[in-house]
């Protein structure tokens, strides 16, 4: 009887361990990337930010009123796929009732070089900025001169 209860220990042992090794992060390796877009070293206001991992899923993230942005892989998990990613941005115009207040009191303006930004920078095709997302923590500033 005892070694019985034993055998039965045993196995739940086992399956207990095999189902939580199965139970890992599924899903690429992942980097947490935040950091500042400037132009002229002044900060770029309201431009979302592209890193386009060489296969896979792409991450984005807006820059606040300093220039800093912080990535997003999807709508709940922060960062960016590890390795070489092509970077590109866009300007998304704000939206709700106090910017369409803002923009018809025309204090809300667009970037002054937005068009020679989404020139140089503005596509995965004409972007020139590569960079390398690495395992854990790291700051990525922008310079789009």
């Amino acid at each position: 009887m005892i070694r019985r209860t034993h055998r039965q220990l045993a196995v739940v042992a086992a399956l207990l361990t095999a189902t939580l090794v199965g139970c890992g992060k599924e899903g690429p390796d992942m980097g947490q990337v935040t950091g500042k877009v400037t132009r002229a070293a002044s900060p770029v206001v309201g431009v979302t930010v592209y890193f386009q991992p060489e296969e896979g899923r792409i991450s984005q993230g807006v820059t606040n009123e300093l220039g800093d942005y912080k990535l997003r892989y999807t709508r709940t998990e922060d960062g960016a796929k590890v390795g070489k990613h092509k970077v590109f941005v866009a300007f998304v115009p704000p939206a709700g009732p106090e910017a369409e207040m803002a923009r018809a009191a025309g204090k809300l303006k667009p970037h002054p070089d937005e068009k020679a930004i989404l020139e140089k920078y503005g596509s995965f095709a004409t972007s020139t900025i590569d960079k390398v997302v690495e395992p854990g923590s790291q700051v990525i500033d922008l310079a789009l001169d």
